[in-house]
């Protein structure tokens, strides 16, 4: 088996893990859980591999993990060496009606990328 070179990440995924934030915890708390959410993901991708395809033929080579309450889409080299974390997005990870997940998608305009935001309490769409 060959050495794990290790992760790299889009620009999109880490503007995603930066934009979290909470109205429950500090600024440090919530620096700290984003550097913890990171090394999970990092870990897991690791370990998990290639176990996790997409299930769509036009998503061939793209795999999917969970971590915490978060779905991350990543893709790995030839050698599976090395892998490049695509993405992260909201898992809804709980069939209650009750249940909302801590971060949400908010829109800043029609053409702006989906920002990571706190649930204000609205319903989720």
């Amino acid at each position: 088996m060959k050495e794990w070179i290790g992760e790299r990440w889009s620009r999109e995924a880490l503007r995603l893990l930066q934009a979290i934030e909470s109205p429950r915890f500090s600024a440090r708390e919530t620096a700290a859980y984003r550097r913890r959410l990171m090394g999970e993901i990092e870990r897991k991708v690791q370990v998990l591999g290639t176990s996790m395809p997409l299930p769509k033929e036009q998503y061939m080579g793209t795999y999917r993990i969970l971590v915490d309450t978060y779905k991350v889409y990543y893709s790995l080299n030839a050698e599976h060496t090395e892998a490049y974390i695509e993405r992260l997005s909201i898992c809804a990870c709980s069939d209650h009606r009750s249940h909302r997940p801590l971060f949400t998608y908010r829109s800043h305009g029609p053409t702006a990328p989906p920002i990571l935001s706190v649930d204000s309490g609205a319903s989720a769409q």
